[in-house]
């Protein structure tokens, strides 16, 4: 009896670790609707053994695939117009827009697309050996990501008209 308490306490116990590393450094982001529309979303960029990777959550959007980027400028202003264009630190050679889907040629700031599902949420995970959280030129934060309206099928300068727009900014403590 004795020896299966002490079995039960171990187990207990070691259900409660997580031998998990901790991230070493995170960004963030919160979505909001522009002018007419309801998307919001979270996200997080993470590093972890030097490579980001962004979770992003959305909700309150219209069902279909759409394309998200990360813009060049923090600023949602202007219902995201103020964000510019698709971020682009320079990476794609031979194609002067750069624009492309994460699995092609593709500029730094191609998040591909999201699906959203009837209830109005979806979900995008990313990871790019080019994104930073240093303050070098390939740093996520000081960027916007948007929301389009549309899909993006890679080839397109836009994917449609801004429905959500958030500035990434880096968190003070990734703990």
């Amino acid at each position: 009896m004795q020896h299966s308490r002490l079995l039960v306490l171990v187990l207990f116990g070691a259900c409660g670790t997580d031998d998990a590393p901790a991230p070493d450094a995170t960004a963030s982001v919160a979505i909001l609707p522009t002018t007419g529309q309801a998307v919001t979303g979270t996200g997080v960029f993470e590093r972890l053994a030097g490579v980001i990777t962004l979770e992003l959550d959305i909700a309150n959007a219209a069902p279909g695939v759409h394309g998200m980027h990360i813009h060049q400028v923090a600023d949602c202003a202007m219902d995201g117009m103020a964000a510019g264009g698709h971020w682009d630190a320079g990476e794609t050679a031979g194609d002067p827009d750069g624009h492309g889907l994460p699995d092609g040629a593709s500029h730094v700031g191609d998040l591909g697309n999201i699906t959203i599902s009837a209830d109005g949420t979806g979900a995008l995970t990313r990871t790019n050996a080019t994104w930073t959280l240093d303050g070098s030129a390939t740093d996520v934060t000081g960027h916007a990501i948007i929301f389009h309206a549309l899909t993006d099928d890679g080839s397109m300068p836009s994917a449609g008209a801004r429905h959500g727009c958030g500035i990434i900014v880096p968190d003070l403590d990734p703990a």
